[in-house]
């Protein structure tokens, strides 16, 4: 049975024991090795459990949207799903992630002139983008919204350009006018797929920052 820690306030220690068993709900929740709380039922878990803590405080177990949700008097446990901290990391990881490939990728087309690399738009310009991207990754990091919905930006267009090319690349193919090209694009099909779906879903990634990063300064406010 998987364990997972947390603490009840930002720096503390992690006295708190979640264990979690795969494939059905049974949820035990410790306190400095005491038991305060168990779950045994989906709808529990759906709608929501309350726990006493030993100082008196209450803390929600419920199910959320991307995994267990812990709250202790309303508030957010720090290293959970809903944490905004843990939101923003996954969003400026997701902006390295796509300027280390913008970049990666730009030294492989000009480097060893890979005819398809270079034909969907990877060259010098996409591997200035990925540093740029690089950069702004670090004032995201550092809560720049700014920072963050330029990255959006950037990122949505590299990825509507990437999809815009191949799907040029098979009109063209499949209309006879390169059918050595035709024979590469389908040889390297899943590549192509891959690559459209790393760089839509990092969007999406990148996009969730935008309300961790108004909701850590909200709470510095």
């Amino acid at each position: 049975m998987p364990h997972q820690k947390f603490a009840l306030e930002r720096g503390g220690e992690k006295d708190l024991d979640v264990s979690l068993k795969y494939f059905s709900v049974n949820i035990e929740i410790h306190y400095k090795g005491s038991l305060i709380g168990v779950i045994r039922k989906q709808s529990e878990l759906r709608e929501g459990r309350t726990f006493e803590l030993p100082d008196g405080t209450q803390l929600l177990v419920k199910r959320g949207r991307r995994g267990l949700q812990l709250q202790r008097n309303g508030m957010t446990l720090p290293g959970t799903a809903a944490d905004p901290e843990v939101k923003l990391a996954i969003s400026v990881n997701a902006i390295y992630l796509i300027a280390s490939l913008n970049i990666i990728l730009s030294i492989l087309a000009v480097v060893l002139r890979i005819d398809l690399l270079l034909v969907l738009g990877f060259g010098i310009i996409s591997g200035i983008v990925g540093i740029i991207l690089f950069v702004l990754g670090i004032f995201t990091k550092r809560r720049s919204l700014a920072a963050l919905i330029l990255a959006l930006i950037i990122q949505g267009l590299m990825s509507a350009l990437i999809a815009s090319n191949i799907v040029a690349l098979f009109y063209l193919s499949f209309a006879g006018s390169n059918t050595l090209l035709l024979e590469d694009i389908l040889e390297s099909v899943s590549l192509w797929i891959g690559a459209i779906i790393i760089y839509f879903g990092e969007y999406f990634l990148i996009f969730t920052g935008i309300g961790a990063i108004r909701k850590l300064k909200g709470k510095r406010e």
